[in-house]
C-alpha cells in the first residue's frame, strides 16, 4: 500500500517592507516597495464607510463612492472615464461597511498621472442629479433582484432579525429600498461634504516605486486639498444581544431550506482575533471542516456548510450559512446546534489544530502574490487599526494557537443562548422547526418580510 506523502515544513516568507509616512495636508501615505514588474497598486481609502451612516440614510456611503465616477467639475462621466482607460486603468469606487476607495494599477510609468487622476475624482467630484439618479434606480433593481434570490433574502433577513432597529448593521451596505429612495443629491454633497476630506484619508501604493519618491507624487497631486468637514457619525451604535430565536421565512416556491445561524461578534482587533480565526477554520471556514464533514460528507444534506466571522472595525458578525434539501432541514439544524455544543465543550484534536494552523500559515504568503492583493492588505490593516507588524508576526501568532485557547475562544465567543436561526423556505417546514426547541418563533411569508 503506497503511504501519502508528508508535507514540506512552512517555506520562510517575508512580508515586503512598508514605509508610513504623511503628506503636509494630513493625507497618510502607505509604501510597499516592489521591484519584479513595473506596475504599481494604488488604493485610495477614505473613512467613510456605511458604519458611519444614520440607518434612515443607509446606502449613502455607497451612493456616493459610486457617484465618483460620474463626472467632475472638469470632466463628464464618460471623459473620466477615457482618462482612466488611457492610463490602463478604470474608475470602479465604492464603499464598504468601514472605507470609501478607489483602487487602480497602472504601470508604474503612469503612476503620477493616475495619481493626479484620483485626486480629481476625490476632491472635485460634480455629482450630476442625472447620473445619481440612474444610480438610485440601479442600487433599486438590485435590492428587487436580491428579493427573488434565496441566498440574498437569507443574508439580508438574518441581519435584520439578528441586529435592532437602531443598528446599521441591519441593512446591507447599500441600504434598502426605503432608504434608497431618498437619497437626494443634497443627501450625497452633504455625506461628502461631512466625511471626505485629507484627515480621513489614506493612500496606499504598492509595487516599483521608492517611498519617497511615492509621497512627493502624492504631495503634488492632493497637497492643495483642504477641507474643514467633520460632521458625521464617529459612534457607531454597540450591538446588544437578542436571545435566542427561531425565524421561519415562507416561500412557497422553494424547493430547499436556505439556513443562517448566528449572532454578533467581537471587533476585529480584539485579543482572540487568532484563536477564532484558528477556530472558525476548524468549525466551518475550511471544507473538512467539521461543519462541512457533517452535514455533507456524513449525511449528505447539503452540497456544503460553513461558517466565517464578518469582520468590521466596530463588531463582527458570526454566521454559520448552508442550503439544505427541504425534508432535512430539521435534522440539519440539529446537527449545527451538535457541532456549535461540541467546539464550545471539549478540545479540538490535535489532527484538527494542525490541519487548520498549517492551512492558515500556508496560504499566507499566496494572499500577497500581486502589488493589487498587497495594496488592499496594507489598506485592511490601516482601517482596521493592526500594528504595525501585523503581517510580520501573522504566522507566529497563528502558530502558538493551542486547543486549550480554541476552547477558551469558543466559550467566551461562540453563545448558544444568542443564536438567532433564519430559515427561508417553505410552509411546511413550521410543523418542523417547532420540534427545534431554539427560542421563541416566528413565522412571515417572504413578501411580508421584504416589503412590511
Amino acid at each position: 500500500m503506497s503511504t501519502r506523502p508528508l508535507p514540506d515544513a512552512i517555506r520562510d516568507y517575508r512580508f515586503p517592507r512598508v514605509d508610513r509616512l504623511v503628506t503636509s495636508n494630513g493625507i497618510r501615505v502607505i509604501v510597499a516597495q516592489l521591484s519584479r514588474l513595473p506596475v504599481a497598486t494604488v488604493l485610495c481609502s477614505v473613512d467613510a464607510g456605511a458604519i458611519r451612516e444614520d440607518v434612515r440614510a443607509a446606502g449613502v456611503a455607497q451612493m456616493t463612492a459610486r457617484g465618483l465616477a460620474e463626472g467632475t467639475t472638469k470632466r463628464t462621466g464618460d471623459a473620466l472615464a477615457e482618462s482612466f482607460e488611457a492610463l490602463g486603468s478604470a474608475i470602479e469606487p465604492d464603499a464598504g461597511w468601514d472605507a470609501l476607495e478607489l483602487r487602480h494599477t497602472v504601470r508604474s510609468s503612469r503612476l503620477r498621472d493616475l495619481l493626479m487622476l484620483a485626486s480629481e475624482v476625490l476632491t472635485s467630484p460634480a455629482f450630476p442629479e442625472t447620473e445619481l439618479g440612474r444610480l438610485r434606480d440601479e442600487r433599486l433593481a438590485e435590492i428587487m433582484q436580491r428579493d427573488t434570490d434565496p441566498r440574498g433574502l437569507a443574508d439580508d433577513l438574518f441581519a435584520r432579525k439578528l441586529y435592532g432597529p437602531e443598528s446599521r448593521v441591519r441593512f446591507p451596505i447599500g441600504g434598502e429600498a426605503e432608504t434608497v429612495k431618498g437619497l437626494s443629491e443634497f443627501a450625497v454633497q452633504s455625506w461628502y461634504k461631512g466625511m471626505v476630506h485629507p484627515q480621513r484619508t489614506c493612500v496606499v501604493i504598492a509595487g516599483s516605486v521608492e517611498p519617497n519618491e511615492a509621497l512627493a507624487m502624492v504631495e503634488h497631486a492632493f497637497g492643495s486639498w483642504t477641507s474643514n468637514a467633520a460632521t458625521g457619525s464617529t459612534d457607531p451604535v454597540t450591538t446588544r444581544d437578542n436571545p435566542a430565536a427561531t425565524h421561519l421565512v415562507t416561500r412557497t416556491e422553494s424547493v430547499q431550506s436556505e439556513i443562517r445561524v448566528g449572532h454578533a461578534g467581537p471587533p476585529r482587533t480584539h485579543p482572540d482575533y487568532f484563536a477564532l480565526t484558528v477556530l472558525n477554520a476548524i468549525l466551518g471556514g475550511l471544507f473538512g471542516s467539521r461543519l462541512n464533514l457533517n452535514l455533507r460528507e456524513a449525511h449528505g444534506y447539503t452540497y456544503g456548510a460553513f461558517s466565517t466571522f464578518q469582520w468590521r472595525r466596530d463588531g463582527s458578525t458570526f454566521v454559520i450559512s448552508t442550503a439544505v434539501r427541504s425534508d432535512a432541514t430539521l435534522q440539519a439544524l440539529r446537527e449545527v446546534m451538535t457541532e456549535v455544543t461540541r467546539i464550545r465543550a471539549e478540545e479540538v484534536s490535535r489532527s484538527e489544530l494542525t490541519l487548520a494552523i498549517e492551512h492558515l500559515q500556508g496560504v499566507f504568503p499566496i494572499r500577497f502574490e500581486t502589488t493589487d492583493a498587497l495594496a488592499v492588505a496594507l489598506g485592511a490593516q490601516h482601517v482596521f487599526g493592526l500594528p504595525t507588524d501585523y503581517f510580520d508576526v501573522y504566522r507566529d501568532l497563528i502558530g502558538k494557537v493551542t486547543a486549550a485557547d480554541v476552547l477558551r475562544a469558543a466559550r467566551e465567543h461562540i453563545r448558544p443562548e444568542a443564536l438567532q436561526v433564519t430559515v427561508i423556505g417553505g410552509p411546511a417546514l413550521e410543523e418542523h422547526l417547532v420540534k427545534l426547541e431554539h427560542g421563541e418563533m416566528t413565522v412571515i411569508d417572504a413578501a411580508t418580510a421584504v416589503h412590511g
